[in-house]
């Protein structure tokens, strides 16, 4: 429900703040559907202000980005959501968990930079958006930090490890049954599950980064953080929390 963005104009700590929406077509021709929460650039003592561009998760939408806009205003960030293609309001049939959702945020970052008021920009990433977040970001100079909640390593290893939570099945078994869905969506939506690698990105990114994960995530085990993290070149800190994949994250943890 397009309510759940918020209105237009409101009021929070005695500050103005707008939403605005936009419309940016993909490079694969998909029109993504946006929103912009900053600061009234009228009244804002500092014209120039640092930009967060959320990327949300696996079935999700921007609106799980928005419910966060107040955390960032607290510490004077603008925030920008987007749906990925074939997620909320955005166009396209399919999802690719970050194959091809790399190519929805170069074109966002295209358009936020030349917004008016944007200064630095980093990236919060969110299970398909923080994967999205590791294969995207040692790409664009333009990106200061990054924040990745609960990235997996690599698609196919994640694939075994779920299957393997529902039923116990050989080796071999499995193996083939990915390889069939392998050819399916290859030919569904062009995506070869195996260049599902975020971890081949971690040892060529040195933006600064915090890495978060909830230690009970039934979904991707914290073993997948773990494993990016240590292999990451940049600054970096790790936070492991109380919870579950889509568990509230504790508020300290936020403000860190």
């Amino acid at each position: 429900d397009p309510s759940a963005l918020g209105d237009n104009e409101y009021e929070y700590r005695g500050n103005t703040y707008t939403k605005t929406d936009y419309t940016i077509l993909s490079k694969r021709g998909f029109l993504l559907q946006c929103s912009f929460y900053q600061l009234n650039i009228t009244t804002r003592s500092s014209y120039i202000m640092p930009v967060i561009i959320y990327l949300h998760g696996n079935s999700s939408s921007r609106v799980e980005g928005a419910k966060m806009k107040y955390e960032f205003f607290k510490k004077g960030i603008n925030l920008f959501v987007f749906d990925f293609a074939g997620c909320g309001h955005s166009e396209g049939e399919y999802i690719s968990l970050g194959y091809h959702e790399q190519d929805d945020v170069r074109v966002v970052v295209n358009f936020v930079e030349k917004l008016p008021g944007v200064g630095s920009i980093g990236l919060w990433g969110r299970s398909m958006g923080a994967a999205t977040t590791m294969l995207y970001a040692h790409k664009d100079p333009r990106v200061s930090a990054i924040c990745m909640d609960s990235p997996f390593a690599e698609f196919r290893r994640l694939a075994k490890e779920m299957c393997l939570n529902v039923i116990k099945i050989p080796d071999f078994l499995l193996e083939g049954a990915i390889n069939l869905v392998k050819s399916t969506v290859k030919k569904k939506n062009g995506l070869d599950i195996d260049k599902l690698r975020p971890i081949d990105c971690a040892a060529k990114t040195t933006i600064p980064a915090i890495f978060i994960h909830a230690e009970a995530d039934e979904l991707i085990s914290y073993e997948h953080t773990f494993e990016l993290c240590e292999a990451y070149m940049g600054e970096k800190t790790v936070k492991y929390c109380l919870g579950f994949h889509n568990s509230p994250r504790p508020k300290k943890i936020l403000d860190e």
